[in-house]
């Protein structure tokens, strides 16, 4: 196993745990009741343009060099921009940010 194979699996795990997060944000999203409201945070913008110049690295790797690695970059790209563009959701009955979900109730009694 060489260097190129040993980097393509790492790039594969960061990639399948970025979509895990990915799915961990839907899903707690359906926890919260009630009037949901939203908060952006600051710097989240600072990754959704790291996530998309990763993007455009990606292509322009793939258009010159034509490699597994630039479909990984875009791929990795593109699910680090969908996790970017994740806000603070507040419901009635808790918040959920970052895949994680917090009630109130359990932060009031000390449990979180």
């Amino acid at each position: 196993m060489g260097s190129n194979d040993f980097l393509l699996i790492v790039f594969g795990i960061i990639l399948i745990y970025v979509i895990k997060k990915i799915v961990a944000i839907f899903q707690t999203r359906k926890k919260l009741t009630g009037e949901i409201t939203t908060m952006s945070l600051r710097g989240r913008k600072v990754l959704f343009g790291l996530s998309i110049a990763l993007v455009g690295f990606g292509i322009v790797y793939a258009v010159k060099i034509q490699d597994l690695y630039s479909i990984v970059y875009v791929l990795i790209g593109v699910t680090y921009s969908i996790v970017s563009l994740d806000k603070l959701y507040i419901g009635e009955n808790g918040f959920c940010f970052d895949g994680k979900f917090g009630e109130f109730k359990k932060l009031k009694n000390g449990e979180l």
